[in-house]
């Protein structure tokens, strides 16, 4: 009997989307619907590397498509006669559905009900059939392409996610204990060591791996569907201990060893429980037994052995003090929902205090806030949309018209989310899909005169396609060549050949890539460069803001939303800026930087929070206004850093943060003379709680002064004058 190699993933997943794809072609074309294209574009996007990412990605595709032909159909019922009205209708909404797709959690289901309501009323108002007629077969295309390869990816070599999810929680988990471990060490005199800095890099690549896969076993493992809420609380419970040690590792200063265990006397029992509660979540999820909340021991502030001489770095043990008790009481969250998860844990019940998600609220709020970034997108594709119309209407002989504006409209919205892609990036990769797909469709099609013989041909350049551009990586690719496959090929029942239809793609997509990078300065430089030191500017305005506005109201969520989105953009920009900017060190300088962001916007953060949650902390009074005059400094020098970085120029050496650390100083004295009140009446002096509640406030402080001097110092190190070289994207 013969025997079959076995077949690699990529070759299972290549015949899959190929068998779809010919499937698709077959039904449509049997029913004579029309628009094939339509259905075989939907088997080229939803077909993913598992069974649960193309689900969700159908999932996404199909609900779009549905409020986008809600939206279509209701644009072309108020403005069916005034184009202009109509225009500006259809453009309002794609802005909108571009704004929410940029911060949004499921941005593809915003992009798909922003381009595909064009795609509805372009076909509308340049075909004979009526809006309501064109809405109806792009829905039932798309749910025919969506059921068809859902179908093919159930039955034939299902990939489940659950394995895969569960070995990215276990690595996330190791991530965690490791990097705990590389603080503790660090607390007990070790040093900051490379250690700590990759510790701290494996942990964050270990999280953003968790999220997709949480999403994907959900919608492929019914074993996991039963249990999402306990698994969605673990990615939440998970998510908050990752924060909470990132700004553990960022937090860790050389202190006197003796000073901090004198403050903090239970602080190596406290650690060693943290460390062996972390270790037996390391195991695999859903087989821990349920157990109550762990005893970490005391650590308190020793508010008796604080010395006078030393208050400054007192105020720096109370820092890491709260850190550390929030990190165990997010460890016992953990735990719990590990707990959760297992047969035995269901049945026997939990025991640990339930930990209610309330992220969701706090995240819809701020995808909600303006942002300055995403409202440049907002402009980019509405301008491109705007001028792709105005061609359409008044430049006479501009071949295949209603098609420049639907691939303006999907160029446009997708570009949005990676401005610094210049579109003259793609044009190789799309003139040779085009060229090919152009000599398949009239030197092979011609010659093939029933689906039997046209069925072979779908299959062998859909399973080429897919094997080629295969893996994650390439999953764009892939969707650009299948796209323009079928769309060059326009298969149909009643089949015709130009070439001038090829020759039409060409030429409209050459002009709308020289549109788009026309259009890509609108209204700032898309150059990584550029882009880095306008977010890095912002950022440190609105550091500024945070350190001497109002810690509540509208402007205060509105910076502190900044704050916590930008760092993140100045981690991907800084990937993408081109080596030749970077001479020398100033790579190094710029990774630097980056790390310097993050870790400032975690101190202004808690600096907010302190200041939110002071109350009325004994002593506040006194020392008011030498805080006050602190954060005017350090917000002056912010402001100062964020002008130079924008003109591109070197800052001058930190030697402002002589005047912050006499303030600092100030303080310290105020708070000194507070702790040594000795012959204040009684029930007046100062209990523990209350000067760690000022000795917090004033160790944020510190730590935002040293950042911003580190800061300065890193910025100096890279070389701005080659980031001002003039040239065109």
């Amino acid at each position: 009997m013969l025997k079959l190699p076995p077949l690699s993933v990529a070759t299972r997943e290549s015949i899959k989307t190929a068998l779809a794809m010919v499937s698709v072609y077959g039904i449509t074309l049997s029913l004579d619907w029309g628009k094939a294209a339509w259905a075989g574009l939907a088997v080229a996007v939803v077909s993913q590397s598992s069974l649960g990412m193309s689900l969700n990605k159908a999932a996404l595709r199909m609900l779009g498509t549905l409020m986008a032909v809600v939206a279509a159909l209701v644009i072309v019922a108020h403005f069916p006669q005034d184009r202009w009205l109509f225009m500006a209708a259809l453009s309002s909404w794609l802005g909108v559905c571009t704004y929410l797709s940029l911060g949004a959690k499921d941005s593809y289901f915003w992009q798909i009900g922003g381009w595909v309501s064009v795609i509805i009323c372009v076909n509308a108002a340049t075909s004979h059939s009526g809006a309501f007629e064109i809405a109806m077969l792009r829905t039932q295309q798309t749910g025919l392409g969506i059921l068809v390869y859902s179908l093919v990816a159930l039955l034939i070599w299902p990939r489940n996610s659950r394995g895969d999810l569960r070995e990215a929680f276990e690595r996330l988990q190791s991530a965690q204990l490791a990097l705990f471990q590389e603080c503790r060490a660090v607390l007990a005199g070790a040093g900051r060591t490379t250690a700590l800095v990759n510790a701290r890099s494996d942990l964050v690549h270990a999280q953003s791996a968790v999220s997709p896969l949480l999403d994907a076993a959900i919608a492929d493992s019914h074993l996991v569907h039963e249990r999402r809420r306990e698994w969605q609380q673990l990615l939440a419970s998970s998510t908050e201990l990752t924060e909470l040690l990132e700004r553990l590792s960022e937090s860790l200063y050389q202190v006197d060893d003796r000073l901090l265990r004198e403050l903090l006397p239970g602080i190596d029992s406290y650690c060693s429980g943290v460390e062996r509660r972390l270790q037996a979540l390391t195991g695999p999820v859903g087989e821990m037994q349920p157990g109550e909340p762990q005893e970490y021991g005391k650590i308190a502030v020793e508010a008796a052995r604080i010395p006078d001489s030393r208050l400054l770095d007192s105020a720096v043990v109370a820092v890491l003090r709260r850190l550390l008790q929030r990190v165990s009481e997010q460890v016992d969250s953990v735990a719990q929902a590990a707990c959760a998860i297992s047969n035995e844990a269901k049945s026997r019940g939990s025991k640990f205090p339930a930990v209610a998600d309330t992220g969701a609220a706090s995240r819809m709020l701020g995808n909600l806030m303006p942002d300055p970034d995403r409202l440049g997108g907002v402009a980019r594709v509405i301008f491109t949309i705007w001028l792709a119309y105005l061609g359409y209407l008044y430049v006479d002989g501009l071949p295949a018209g209603p098609l420049i504006l639907s691939l303006a409209a999907s160029l446009s919205i997708a570009l949005a989310a990676m401005p610094f892609v210049a579109p003259r990036k793609i044009f190789l990769p799309v003139l040779v899909a085009i060229l090919c797909s152009g000599a398949i469709y009239l030197l092979v099609l011609p010659h093939l005169s029933t689906f039997w013989s046209l069925g072979p041909l779908i299959f062998g350049v859909t399973f080429a396609l897919c094997l080629l551009f295969s893996g994650p990586r390439r999953a764009a690719g892939r969707s650009i060549a299948l796209a323009f496959f079928v769309s060059v090929m326009g298969i149909s029942n009643s089949q015709v050949y130009s070439f001038s239809a090829v020759a039409n793609m060409l030429v409209v997509v050459t002009l709308l890539l020289i549109l788009l990078s026309f259009a890509a300065y609108i209204p700032f430089s898309p150059r990584p460069e550029r882009m880095f030191q306008r977010q890095l500017g912002q950022f440190m305005c609105s550091c500024a803001w945070l350190l001497t506005g109002r810690p509540t109201g509208w402007r205060s969520r509105y910076h502190r939303n900044l704050v916590a989105r930008i760092p993140a953009r100045l981690s991907l920009l800084a990937g993408v800026i081109e080596r030749r900017y970077l001479p020398g060190d100033s790579e190094a300088n710029l990774r630097a930087v980056v790390a310097r962001c993050e870790a400032l916007a975690a101190r202004i953060n808690a600096l907010v929070e302190a200041r939110l949650h002071a109350g009325d902390v004994a002593g506040k009074n006194a020392t008011g206004a030498a805080l006050e005059s602190w954060q005017g400094a350090a917000a002056d020098a912010l402001e100062r850093l964020a002008a130079v970085t924008r003109k591109g120029e070197r800052p001058a050496p930190a030697n402002s943060s002589a005047r912050e650390g006499a303030q600092l100083r100030e303080i310290e004295n105020l708070l000194r003379q507070y702790h040594g009140a000795t012959g204040a009446p009684a029930g007046s002096q100062p209990d523990g709680r209350q000067l760690e509640g000022a000795l917090l406030l004033l160790g944020v402080s510190r730590s935002v002064s040293e950042l911003l001097a580190s800061l300065t110092e890193q910025l100096r190190g890279i070389d701005w004058r080659k980031w001002s070289e003039p040239r065109f994207f």
